[in-house]
């Protein structure tokens, strides 16, 4: 007789095979009580998947900012950044999902305009491969560094001038939630739940999802930061 709840962290609407897959998902959601969504915009992708046939309401994901900021407090010993330099961090899974292919795009552009910066990427996963042979084909290995899985991200976020987000599609972005926290700033493309992150780029610039979107908004927080 227990409540069944499901949560939904991500837009389905924008996943890959999912469409193909809706009769089958639709099914094993049919047996909870209630569908639970991350964000707004997650429940907009959800019924534009399913329907209106399920109960939904959105629950943001509850965030320790008292953590957040304690650990953030720790000490960064393995990074030395060069004087005048741009550092920027990105945070994810190595995933298509998370568009890197993208951002490593736009620090190519960034390079052959003549700005001094660096990437910091943490977090693996299955794209690893295919983003290393990016690196040396354009050759920015100088400018880019795949950190990997690293325990406690915080001190590198608070070291970082910019939070950028390149992600085809989120849920309620976790890492720009903890980057608003750390008074960071947040250069992200319009994917899932942003606009209710940061408003018409009121807390963040939100960026179009054109090949120069992400270089063009940087280019306006490299003379601001």
């Amino acid at each position: 007789k227990a409540v069944k709840l499901a949560w939904v962290h991500c837009d389905l609407s924008k996943k890959e095979g999912m469409r193909r897959s809706a009769e089958k998902v639709k099914k094993q959601y049919s047996k909870y009580d209630k569908i639970i969504c991350v964000s707004r915009d997650v429940e907009t992708g959800f019924r534009k998947i399913f329907g209106n046939d399920f109960d939904t309401a959105v629950l943001p994901n509850v965030i320790d900012e008292k953590e957040i900021i304690r650990k953030a407090a720790e000490p960064l010993y393995d990074y030395e950044g060069l004087p005048g330099q741009m550092n920027l961090l990105a945070v994810g899974r190595l995933t298509k999902q998370k568009n890197f292919e993208y951002l490593i795009r736009t620090c190519s552009q960034l390079r052959d305009d003549g700005y001094l910066f660096h990437l910091n990427i943490l977090g693996e996963g299955s794209e690893r491969n295919n983003l290393e042979e990016q690196i040396r084909k354009l050759e920015l290995k100088s400018y880019i560094t795949l950190r990997g899985f690293i325990k406690n991200p915080y001190p590198w976020m608070k070291y970082a001038d910019i939070i950028v987000c390149s992600s085809k599609y989120e849920g309620s972005s976790t890492v720009v939630q903890e980057a608003l926290i750390l008074g960071k700033a947040v250069v992200t493309t319009l994917c899932t739940g942003m606009q209710e992150l940061l408003g018409n780029s009121e807390y963040g610039m939100i960026v179009d999802d054109s090949d120069r979107g992400l270089f063009n908004g940087l280019k306006l927080f490299y003379k601001k930061v």
